[in-house]
């Protein structure tokens, strides 16, 4: 048994492969010292990324393009959170915003990663903003990946901003439209762009039984 990736499913019929539900976040997090403090070329950024060839490209289809934290299985609402890319409208945000050349990182342990930054870098050069893809020097932003804990609306939200040392959001009860808010607080200001929320995925070989990894891919491993 071994952690596969989501795309590589039925890739050998000697293997039996499962994916688990969308329970992982991948992002950009800029950093606290980067020079992109303008929040309009923040959110200028966030409008030049085009999800959708990255999602059917580089991630193989195994992946939900998002704009939101959480994924919409937990919530229902993540089609209020538009993935759409507005290249017209980043233009007319950076035309009265200084434009410095930002440093994109990312992880080297994610195979994925650097063709993902790279394509980042592409859609914002088109925009007018010059990305760098370097894992040397002080970085502006980063590509992350964020494992969401639980299907528990609220854990997921405080764990994830714990692990990105944003703000805990307010949550002010146990409504959606409590979460929802809680949601766009930690959004505003275009710290966070939310990119994907991807499965977790798992591989046997035939000599396995009773192999079946839950909802969130959590292995049973006294049932095998």
């Amino acid at each position: 048994i071994i952690e596969a990736a989501p795309q590589s499913a039925n890739a050998s019929p000697r293997i039996r492969t499962f994916s688990s539900l969308p329970v992982e976040l991948m992002a950009l997090i800029f950093s606290p010292n980067s020079k992109a403090q303008d929040v309009r070329l923040r959110q200028a950024l966030a409008f030049s990324i085009d999800r959708k060839p990255i999602q059917s490209v580089l991630l193989k289809g195994a992946a939900e393009p998002d704009a939101s934290i959480l994924p919409n299985w937990i919530t229902g609402y993540t089609a209020d959170f538009s993935t759409q890319p507005d290249l017209q409208r980043a233009k007319v945000l950076l035309a009265e915003s200084r434009l410095p050349s930002l440093t994109l990182s990312y992880d080297p342990r994610d195979p994925q990663a650097q063709l993902i930054a790279e394509r980042i870098a592409l859609n914002a050069r088109e925009a007018g903003i010059t990305l760098l893809v370097s894992l040397s020097g002080a970085e502006d932003l980063r590509l992350v990946r964020i494992a969401l804990p639980s299907p528990d609306p609220a854990l997921s939200l405080r764990e994830t901003a714990r692990q990105l040392s944003l703000p805990q959001p307010l949550l002010q009860g146990k409504a959606v439209e409590d979460l929802y808010q809680a949601e766009h607080s930690l959004l505003d200001g275009d710290t966070l762009i939310p990119l994907f929320h991807l499965p977790h995925a798992s591989a046997a070989g035939t000599r396995v039984a009773a192999f079946a990894p839950d909802k969130l891919g959590s292995w049973n491993l006294p049932g095998l």
